[in-house]
């Protein structure tokens, strides 16, 4: 992927380009939804590998969910792109009380629970881009952030923060994690 920035030169000079390259693995996975009678679904989640950025893009107000086309920010550790979401009419997003959604979040749990799993790239992106909130008792499973926290669901309805929580517990009950304390 690349972003480009425009920027005045100064001086008169005009504008320039400066391009800036990412590079991200997606990580398919592919399930049958009880939701809808069993049909076969799929979901991409993409993880930024530049570790020159700390593991994170700022993407701003970008948005982070996806059903083909950009959704909602959500304050996920990394990009979800579901093309079976239920939207609101206005495509700015999700339909929270549809059953179809709450799998499709259950879903992408288990898919970010099978890339930690299956690569150690995807691994140490998922650990750097959760760290904060793993060092931090707002990232503990004792209830959502409030909103307009640094760690809320990006200023959203906080539809998929129950996904990041269930995730920072599950990353935190790994015998690889381990305390400054050693433990």
């Amino acid at each position: 992927i690349e972003l480009v920035e425009e920027a005045d030169g100064g001086s008169g000079s005009g504008k320039f380009q400066k391009k800036k390259s990412f590079s991200w693995a997606v990580y398919r996975h592919c399930y049958a939804s009880g939701a809808d009678g069993g049909q076969q679904h799929q979901l991409e989640l993409a993880f930024l590998l530049d570790e020159g950025q700390g593991g994170h893009v700022d993407l701003g107000e970008s948005a982070d969910v996806f059903c083909t086309l950009p959704v909602q920010r959500a304050g996920l550790p990394f990009l979800l792109n579901a093309e079976d979401l239920e939207l609101t009419t206005a495509r700015g997003a999700v339909c929270e009380d549809s059953r179809r959604n709450l799998a499709i979040r259950d879903e992408a749990l288990k898919a970010a629970l099978a890339a930690h799993e299956a690569c150690q790239e995807l691994r140490e992106v998922l650990l750097r881009a959760l760290a904060p909130r793993l060092r931090s008792r707002e990232g503990a499973a004792d209830g959502p952030p409030k909103q307009g926290d640094d760690h809320s669901a990006g200023g959203g309805s906080g539809f998929f923060e129950p996904l990041v929580l269930r995730l920072l517990a599950r990353l935190r009950s790994l015998p690889s994690l381990r305390s400054e304390s050693g433990e």
